[in-house]
């Protein structure tokens, strides 16, 4: 069990908040907190708590942006399968590649972000994607994530919302509107793609049943 003095005290106000919302929930509420900095973390319990004084510790060090990585050198998921590690990876480079990261996991919404670079990113994702967009604009920003390695845990509760063909479409879609050359072409396309990856997966979870 952590103890209370184990963990470092931020040098300035934090705010908490358990498993990273969609934008339009964060603007409900985060503005009645006028914490200097949000910090995100999973309550589900693939998220380890060990990990919150490492992420403190290195904004006292003057890191703005901190987040941990599932898929650094050293790190071990035990939440991931193939498919996710496959998919975590090929985001992961895509963002690198076009946006000019560094990540080894631009997934991953274990992070703490000072609040007024957050409130630069004006973030609209409403889905699963929020994090790969912080990501993204993060690194259009030239803001750079200092990224720490860490474990992922099997969850330990809740139902799990990411639903593979649902997510990738969003992810994929996120990325190439982006890119000026697909912004006209595969808007459409990638409407449609999720109206019918929703369909797919909500017929499959009724066989499932």
């Amino acid at each position: 069990m952590l103890k209370s003095s184990n963990f470092p005290k931020p040098n300035k106000s934090m705010v908490a908040i358990g498993s990273p919302p969609s934008s339009p929930q964060m603007e409900t509420f985060l503005p009645a907190f006028s914490a200097d900095f949000i910090m995100f973390f999973s309550p589900d319990g693939n998220h380890l708590p060990e990990d919150i004084p490492k992420l403190i510790q290195k904004t006292k060090e003057g890191h703005n942006a901190v987040h941990i990585s599932r898929f650094g050198k050293n790190s071990v998921s035990d939440d991931a399968n193939w498919l996710d590690r496959f998919g975590n990876y090929m985001f992961t480079f895509l963002v690198n590649s076009f946006f000019g990261g560094k990540y080894t996991d631009a997934l991953n919404g274990f992070r703490i972000i000072k609040r007024s670079i957050w409130d630069k990113l004006k973030t609209d994702a409403q889905y699963l994607n929020i994090e790969q967009q912080t990501c993204i604009r993060l690194a259009k920003l030239k803001i750079p994530i200092y990224e720490i390695e860490g474990n992922e845990p099997a969850r330990i509760g809740g139902e799990r919302k990411m639903r593979p063909l649902t997510t990738g479409a969003q992810l994929s879609y996120q990325i190439l509107k982006l890119i000026p050359y697909y912004q006209k072409k595969l808007y459409f396309v990638f409407q449609n793609y999720l109206r019918f990856s929703k369909a797919y997966e909500l017929s499959f979870s009724s066989l499932s049943d």
